[in-house]
């Protein structure tokens, strides 16, 4: 299992989509007869071109981390570089103003660049992965930006902050020099969803909350064929890539109703019970770290459904209503 999931890990870090399709024949067996493989994808368009092998094959695609570009460093980037890093995008900041782009004022961002922007954006190598948001200090530095932008690979976000009058005419100038307007009327602006946002952090939730909702189009919770997502797993796959002690992996095949966790989601779980990841705690879970420790090392697989309809948790008084199958290999 260990040699799949590095397989993923270096497609994902390559910055492509891992197809990963899981041919089930049986609700138990050797682990060989699942007929697992992996295949590299460079958009999400393509997977609308797949046709599964039968009506047994559940598949699921790794995505790679969502970068989110920050052009502009000032006091807008503060709180969106916090809040971005929490919900799994990875954030770089770029400004070109020493005292603006330093690992120190963004301790939550992956990246920090200090230099004139134009330079910046062609040493980040954008693409279309990649969510930028432009805050800059003035409507100069925006058309410098998106001229720049407008010159490369096409993101799936980009967000121009500034009021209507302002972008009209930056707009303007830049189809005036030849600039693709069908490109440009793509572009978020006035930048974030209209929640009536005032103060900084205000305005950064309502600039996230629009990336959210464009990932989420991007490369939603299920697509054609049955196709499940698998996001924000870098992390997990390089934990488990580099595990010593045994384990078994436990993922979500399918759910109907109300389930914590949807498709897709995965957990590892050690000889100890400690896991990596989750689908979706309460005491559905906790009986399927049990099956799985008792599969560890038996080269083999089983299909487990769980009715999640007296699964609660008494402290919250939360019930979920649902049922999810899901595939234990040990």
């Amino acid at each position: 299992m260990q040699a799949i999931y590095l397989e993923i890990l270096k497609i994902v870090q390559a910055g492509k989509i891992a197809l990963v399709k899981i041919n089930i024949g049986a609700k138990a067996g050797a682990f060989d007869a699942l007929n697992i493989s992996v295949v590299q994808v460079h958009s999400s368009k393509e997977l609308t071109l797949y046709e599964p092998e039968s009506p047994d094959t559940f598949c699921y695609a790794y995505v790679p981390p969502a970068r989110l570009i920050l052009l502009g460093g000032g006091h807008i980037a503060l709180p969106i570089s916090e809040f971005a890093s929490k919900t799994g995008f990875k954030v770089t900041v770029v400004d070109d103003r020493p005292r603006f782009a330093n690992a120190y004022r963004f301790p939550y961002a992956k990246q920090t660049l200090c230099d004139a922007f134009p330079v910046a954006i062609e040493k980040l190598n954008v693409t279309q992965h990649d969510y930028v948001a432009v805050i800059t200090r003035g409507h100069q530095e925006d058309e410098i930006c998106l001229e720049t932008l407008l010159k490369g690979r096409w993101p799936a976000y980009i967000g121009l902050i500034g009021s209507k009058r302002r972008v009209s005419g930056l707009f303007e100038r830049l189809i005036e020099k030849g600039y693709d307007k069908k490109k440009l009327n793509g572009i978020y602006t006035p930048i974030g969803l209209a929640i009536g946002a005032q103060t900084p952090e205000e305005i950064a939730i309502s600039i996230l909350s629009e990336l959210i909702k464009v990932k989420r189009t991007v490369y939603p919770l299920k697509a054609k064929h049955n196709i499940c997502f698998c996001y924000d797993t870098i992390e997990f796959l390089e934990q488990i890539t580099s595990q010593k002690e045994p384990f078994a992996i436990v993922t979500i095949l399918s759910t109907k109703g109300s389930t914590p966790r949807k498709a897709g989601a995965i957990m590892a779980v050690t000889n100890l019970g400690h896991t990596l990841g989750s689908i979706g705690g309460g005491c559905s879970e906790n009986q399927v770290i049990t099956v799985a420790r008792n599969m560890i090392g038996s080269s083999s697989y089983k299909i487990v459904t769980l009715d999640l309809t007296n699964d609660f948790e008494e402290d919250e008084g939360m019930v979920c209503g649902g049922t999810m199958e899901v595939l234990i290999i040990g």
